[in-house]
């Protein structure tokens, strides 16, 4: 399974931050529960929940200098200057992520970073490189699978992961104020220039400016009762989730 997050826009402001937390979540859970004890899932993860295991940390070699960054490269010629001033290396935002479960035996034998340069071109492909491993899965009774990640661990990377969420909700709860601003802004002022005579000449110029106000009610009226709201409900959704999470949680840590 493959699984591609929301891209950081703007490392200042990341206002996606708490969409990337939700999506993370969600799919570790989806991962945990769909896994069997007599299979392998390689997939591609951020978080713990999951119980998996990083390529680039356990692997055998590797053929690529570094630290298997590959986003922000300063060899790259895609790589802007304010990138390059909050990681002068790069920085590392592609994974393969992996983990095992009992009866199956899984080793990294060798993990690079890819693609670089297109042949024949000064130039790469894209602006950040991927990943490639070759991994060795055997059948083995011996095995027990992947170590299980201390709930308390994870417990802390849910409370940090809540805090993302509830940046996101309080901004989301503001986004949904601008619009709706927005929206009577608009009405008011369509009412207003509609009801005004203007002189010979500057009709058309009215008619186009109440074209842009209905635009822009339109726009702010689709943004705060579809978009904002699909927004919030996801991520008020993906709270619960972790607030249930975390209770179950702190239930096996007392039990333990």
């Amino acid at each position: 399974m493959i699984f591609q997050l929301h891209a950081e826009y703007d490392m200042d402001d990341d206002e996606y931050a708490a969409h990337r937390v939700s999506q993370a979540f969600e799919m570790s859970q989806f991962i945990k529960l769909t896994s069997s004890p007599d299979n392998c899932d390689l997939v591609i993860i951020i978080q713990n929940n999951g119980q998996l295991l990083d390529s680039w940390i356990t692997k055998k070699s590797t053929k690529s200098p570094g630290n298997g960054n590959t986003c922000d490269l300063p060899s790259n010629p895609f790589t802007g200057k304010k990138a390059l001033k909050f990681d002068p290396e790069g920085k590392r935002i592609d994974y393969i992520l992996y983990r095992c479960n009992k009866g199956t035996s899984v080793t990294v034998e060798e993990c690079n970073v890819t693609m670089g340069t297109i042949p024949d071109r000064k130039y790469p492909y894209t602006d950040h490189e991927g990943v490639a491993a070759i991994f060795n899965v055997e059948k083995t009774e011996s095995s027990n699978g992947t170590e299980a990640i201390r709930a308390n661990t994870i417990e802390g990377n849910v409370n940090t992961c809540l805090t993302a969420i509830e940046k996101g909700l309080k901004k989301a709860s503001s986004d949904c104020t601008f619009y709706t601003i927005l929206a009577v802004m608009s009405v008011f002022l369509l009412y207003i220039i509609s009801s005004l005579e203007v002189p010979y000449g500057l009709g058309l110029v009215r008619g186009f400016v109440l074209v842009i106000l209905t635009l822009t009610f339109g726009y702010a009226f689709w943004s705060r009762l579809i978009l904002n709201k699909m927004e919030e409900n996801g991520l008020i959704n993906s709270q619960k989730d972790m607030e249930n999470y975390l209770l179950l949680l702190q239930t096996e840590m007392k039990t333990s």
